[in-house]
C-alpha cells in the first residue's frame, strides 16, 4: 500500500512531513500542486523540502494545472449561475467565496491519489481546524496532526525549530496562500505593498486584466495602493490613520485618482 503526503508547502503540511519522518510513519511520496502563483519564498522553501524529503528516501512530485491559472482567471469562458449569460475568466480567486483555485488544486490532488489505487493520503490539517477537517474527510485520507492534537501554532514553531522559515514569509502573512488570493486581509496586503514591491506590481498587472475590484467594491488594487500611501504619509507625520479625518481625506484621494 502506497502512502502519500498531500503537500501544500505551508506550515501544517511542512510540519506533517517532518512529523511523519521523525516518527517513522510509512511515507513513499509527497505531492504538491503548483498554481504558478506561489510567492518566490515558497518556491525556495519547496526546493529545501525536496532535499529534506529525498534525504529520507521520499520523492516530491509537483503537479501542474491542466490550464494555467492566468487563463482560468481571465480567458476561460464561464457560464453565469443566474443563467443565460457568459463571461470570460473567473477573475480573483477567493472573492465572494469563489475559491476556484482551491477547487482545481483539490481535484488534481485527489485524482492523482486515486490513480494510485488503494493509496493512503496524509492531509496536513491541524487539530484546531475542525471546519477544514469536516470538508476533507474521505475514507483514504488520514490526519496525523489532528490525531495527535498538534495545533497550527505548534506546526509553525516546529518548522522554525528545524530551520524551515520561508525567509520570514509567515511574519508578513497569516497564511502563505498564492500571491493573488483575494482572501488576504489588509495587514497582509499592506506588508506586501511595502515589503514585496515586485509582488505588488504583479497584483497591479492582474487588476488591469479584470474589471472586478480585488477586494470588492471600492477596493481595487489601485485604490488599496492609494490608501497605503496615505497611511504612510500620516504615520510619518505622527497623525492617526483610524479617525474621521483620515477617512475623509482618503475619500478625497480616491475621487482624485478616478479623474
Amino acid at each position: 500500500m502506497k502512502h502519500i503526503l498531500s503537500f501544500s508547502g505551508g506550515k501544517d503540511s511542512t510540519y506533517l512531513a517532518i512529523y511523519l519522518v521523525e516518527n517513522s510513519y510509512p511515507l513513499d511520496e509527497a505531492v504538491m500542486f503548483d498554481t504558478g502563483w506561489e510567492f518566490p519564498q515558497m518556491y525556495k522553501h519547496i526546493e529545501k523540502m525536496r532535499a529534506y524529503l529525498e534525504n529520507h528516501n521520499v520523492e516530491l512530485t509537483v503537479l501542474k494545472p491542466k490550464r494555467s491559472f492566468d487563463y482560468l482567471m481571465t480567458e476561460k469562458l464561464v457560464k453565469e449561475r443566474s443563467g443565460g449569460g457568459c463571461h470570460y475568466g473567473y477573475s480573483w480567486c477567493g472573492l465572494k467565496g469563489c475559491r476556484w483555485g482551491t477547487t482545481e488544486k483539490t481535484a488534481a490532488l485527489d485524482e492523482y491519489s486515486q490513480r494510485n489505487d488503494g493509496a493512503i493520503v496524509y492531509i496536513g490539517i491541524a487539530a484546531d481546524e475542525p471546519e477544514r477537517l469536516e470538508k476533507e474527510r474521505k475514507p483514504f485520507k488520514r490526519f496525523p496532526l489532528v490525531d495527535n492534537g498538534i495545533t497550527e501554532a505548534e506546526c509553525l514553531t516546529g518548522c522554525y525549530e528545524r530551520g524551515f522559515t520561508w525567509e520570514g514569509l509567515y511574519e508578513k502573512l497569516d497564511r502563505v496562500s498564492c500571491k493573488f488570493c483575494a482572501l488576504k486581509n489588509l495587514k497582509e496586503l499592506r506588508n506586501i505593498y511595502f515589503d514585496m514591491p515586485e509582488v505588488w506590481e504583479e497584483l497591479r498587472e492582474k487588476q488591469k486584466l479584470t474589471d472586478i475590484p480585488y477586494k470588492g467594491d471600492g477596493k481595487s488594487v489601485f485604490q488599496l495602493e492609494t490608501r497605503f500611501k496615505l497611511e504612510k504619509e500620516r504615520q510619518d507625520a505622527g497623525l492617526s490613520i483610524t479617525n474621521r479625518e483620515f477617512y475623509s481625506l482618503l475619500t478625497e484621494r480616491l475621487k482624485e485618482a478616478q479623474k
